[in-house]
């Protein structure tokens, strides 16, 4: 449906030559448009070389089979506080809103990973996690006796690293959950960004 719309207008056909999946489709999206500014054409249009292309793959690739982000970090750190300034005291899609705030730590994880193996979630954050954390198939069970603070850690299955977030209960014990389990239930809710709980 994406292609045919975009066929209008253009004088050759148009072929589907890669589709990614993504959990933040917007992110990084606006990252490649950032990256590539000078191969821009004329709106969405852009000439890129084979190095370039490559170079997309590698980053898409990466991050959809090992969680982790290999492209420019700090071009991705900054579009994510421009997102952010522009979020506040607006309605944001929950299902962006949770992976940014997954994604934001993940980076700061691998780039600073000697610091602390954890980053425990600000009270904003903590909210609109718990909201999407209550779309998930075993919400009552991963909340138990109620939730004291929310961190992202890494975790290793099957030998490969993934970063997740994970639970801190009041009493002390602690579980990690998977934000797909929650994402697969989450019908593009729009929530207000708590900017006033910060």
């Amino acid at each position: 449906k994406r292609v045919s719309t975009l066929q209008t207008g253009i004088p050759f056909p148009l072929k589907l030559e890669r589709a990614f999946r993504c959990p933040t489709p917007n992110l990084y999206e606006k990252y490649f448009h950032k990256l590539f500014k000078s191969r821009r054409g004329k709106g969405e249009w852009f000439d890129l070389s084979e190095q370039d292309e490559c170079e997309m793959d590698d980053v898409m690739e990466n991050l959809y089979h090992t969680g982790n982000f290999i492209g420019d970090t700090s071009l991705l750190k900054n579009i994510q506080l421009e997102k952010g300034k522009k979020g506040n005291g607006r309605k944001v899609d929950l299902f962006d809103q949770v992976n940014s705030i997954l994604h934001g730590h993940r980076l700061d994880l691998q780039e600073n990973s000697n610091v602390s193996s954890r980053r425990y979630l600000s009270r904003k954050d903590k909210i609109a996690v718990i909201v999407a954390l209550k779309k998930h198939p075993e919400a009552s069970e991963k909340i138990g006796c109620g939730v004291d603070s929310i961190f992202v850690e890494e975790v290793f299955y099957h030998g490969e690293s993934s970063y997740c977030f994970h639970i801190k209960r009041v009493d002390g014990s602690e579980e990690d959950f998977s934000f797909d389990s929650c994402s697969s239930r989450i019908v593009r809710m729009l929530v207000t960004r708590m900017s006033d709980h910060s």
